[in-house]
């Protein structure tokens, strides 16, 4: 089947240089096949929120590739 969604290195920090930083995301990859079921599921400050963020596009990510 076709990929639908397809992220690849995808990382993120928020507060990057400072003492308080967080990584949210770090090397994240996955594909999504058309057809497939999908559910995000975590620990509270897993990233994600911050995953679907990317996603819906309105941040920058510090690393990412062929995020569709």
């Amino acid at each position: 089947m076709a990929d639908i969604i397809k992220v690849e290195h995808l990382s993120y920090v928020y507060n990057p240089g400072l003492p308080t930083a967080v990584t949210a995301l770090d090397d994240v990859s996955f594909t999504v096949e058309e057809g497939d079921f999908v559910g995000i599921i975590g620990a509270t400050g897993s990233g994600k929120s911050t995953l679907i963020t990317h996603m819906n596009g309105p941040e920058q990510a510090h690393q990412r590739q062929n995020l569709y």
